[in-house]
């Protein structure tokens, strides 16, 4: 249908904010994927080290932090205080059309390295707030998967096999320990999708995650409705990469 406020087409009103909602939560997964998988595995092998004791007070102060108020800091801190980054959009309003329509696209053809320039700044600061606290929660969670598979039998008899400790931690206890981590991971994936509501809005983000506050603030429920079937199809979505993913790391299962 139409939207009720301004009388435009819903899915017309989504498919514009879409790409800037893809390209933060694009960004901010895999950083968010491989800087907690990486930090997990590198604690669990250093058990109760220095290191790990390091990296737990750090995912501890992480995890603590209000998305709000890191964003705001964030902003503060970069934008008045030192102006190194835009706080602000998907690209320099001053300098390009709305981002998303067809007269940017025409002007990012015109520019394509300024575009990327400006485009590849922006998100910066929203990606490092969606972030912090993803990645202190999931390496903690890798980090007991991973103490949990190295002291299974299979990998006790891999060691006494004479195998190397990377041979045993990237071939044996690497792969397993990921099987609950993918499933947590899938979970998670629609909260970027859904455009991370506090922090689209924080740093005026034009996706769909400010167009889901816009919507509630002026009842368009019609809109409300479309942005809530398509986080509905990213959370099957994500399920259906987890259950693929699964037979990629696991030999035991097969499709």
């Amino acid at each position: 249908g139409n939207s009720l406020e301004s009388a435009r087409p819903v899915w017309e009103m989504v498919w514009e904010r879409l790409p800037a909602t893809m390209v933060l939560a694009g960004v901010a997964l895999v950083i968010w994927v491989g800087t907690a998988i990486a930090l997990g595995v590198f604690a669990a092998v250093r058990r109760y080290s220095i290191y790990d004791q390091a990296l737990t007070f750090l995912t501890y102060i992480m995890y603590s932090l209000p998305t709000f108020w890191l964003g705001l800091m964030l902003i503060f801190l970069f934008g008045p205080a030192l102006h190194l980054l835009p706080t602000g959009g998907v690209v320099n309003a001053r300098d390009w059309p709305a981002f998303g329509s067809p007269q940017f696209w025409a002007a990012a053809g015109e520019r394509p390295f300024d575009a990327v320039w400006d485009i590849g700044r922006h998100p910066i600061l929203p990606v490092l707030t969606l972030v912090v606290v993803n990645i202190a929660a999931d390496s903690r969670f890798v980090r007991a998967s991973m103490l949990e598979t190295l002291s299974a039998d299979f990998v006790r008899t891999a060691r006494a096999k004479g195998l190397s400790a990377r041979r045993v931690i990237g071939r044996h206890a690497f792969r397993n320990a990921m099987l609950p981590v993918t499933t947590n991971i899938a979970l998670e994936i629609p909260f970027l999708v859904s455009g991370a509501v506090v922090v689209e809005t924080i740093f005026s983000w034009p996706g769909i995650g400010r167009l889901f506050i816009t919507s509630v603030n002026e009842r368009d429920y019609y809109v409300l409705m479309a942005l809530i079937m398509l986080t509905s199809f990213a959370i099957l979505l994500a399920n259906l990469i987890a259950d693929v993913v699964y037979a990629i790391i696991d030999p035991r299962i097969r499709y």
